[in-house]
């Protein structure tokens, strides 16, 4: 009986799997997130898990086709600012998707005539960065009296 257990379970996980991949119609109109995931729901049988802030004041695309519920909800979600991630073949989690860090560049002044490196190097990969920089595009790289690295922008312009 043990011999038959394990390729019954491995078939059966496989099945599971190969229905997930399936394409099926989805046809979703444009509407309130909320309202567009629930359809999703309903025509897909996959469970979606998320927090109803996440979704509040955002509108989701048409979505007519033939796609695999990932495909679809790709879609769905595209520039809402949310991910999702699968926990099993039926249900997914989604969530809004952290912002993004700071930019490495920033201004340095409100003239505009400068900008500065900002974030964490390790003082080695800083030093090739900015050689590299200054090799490959016209610009002047000093640091001024706090340490701080200056980059020229008169010489891009």
């Amino acid at each position: 009986m043990k011999q038959l257990a394990l390729p019954l379970i491995a078939s059966l996980f496989y099945c599971q799997n190969a229905l997930a991949e399936q394409t099926q119609r989805v046809d979703i109109p444009s509407q309130p997130l909320a309202k567009a995931l629930e359809q999703f729901e309903q025509q897909t049988g996959v469970q979606i898990l998320y927090a109803a802030e996440a979704t509040s004041g955002k509108t989701s695309p048409h979505i007519a086709g033939n796609y695999t519920p990932e495909q679809a909800l790709k879609i769905l979600l595209d520039k809402s600012g949310l991910a999702y991630r699968f926990t099993d073949d039926h249900t997914v989690a989604v969530k809004r998707v952290d912002p993004a860090p700071a930019p490495i560049i920033r201004l340095a002044d409100s003239s505009l005539n400068s900008l500065a490196l900002g974030g964490v190097f390790d003082s080695n990969d800083l030093e090739r960065f900015l050689t590299t920089l200054e090799a490959v595009l016209p610009v002047e790289v000093k640091r001024d009296n706090n340490g701080d690295v200056l980059i020229n922008r008169e010489k891009i312009l």
